[in-house]
């Protein structure tokens, strides 16, 4: 198959795609500024609200965009 066979992605399946990469984006720098800010110095850090807060909203959502375009990309039969 060649690649101008390809099955294309429809305008609403675009739209999808552009709208949770764009609400990613948004998460991702919240979580970005929230983890740069900091705890209080007597504050235990934990770390799995760390991973949560910056480097996880990113993995999550890259891996969602990566499934959506799997998916949309399909053969569909």
């Amino acid at each position: 198959m060649s690649y101008s066979d390809r099955p294309s992605m429809t305008g609403l399946q675009k739209l999808g795609c552009v709208l949770v990469a764009i609400f990613g984006i948004f998460v991702s720098f919240f979580g970005l500024l929230i983890a740069a800010l900091g705890h209080c110095p007597d504050c235990d850090s934990n770390p799995t609200a760390d991973f949560l807060l910056f480097p996880g909203p990113i993995i999550f959502f890259v891996s969602i965009g990566i499934l959506m375009i799997w998916f949309f990309q399909r053969d569909k039969k």
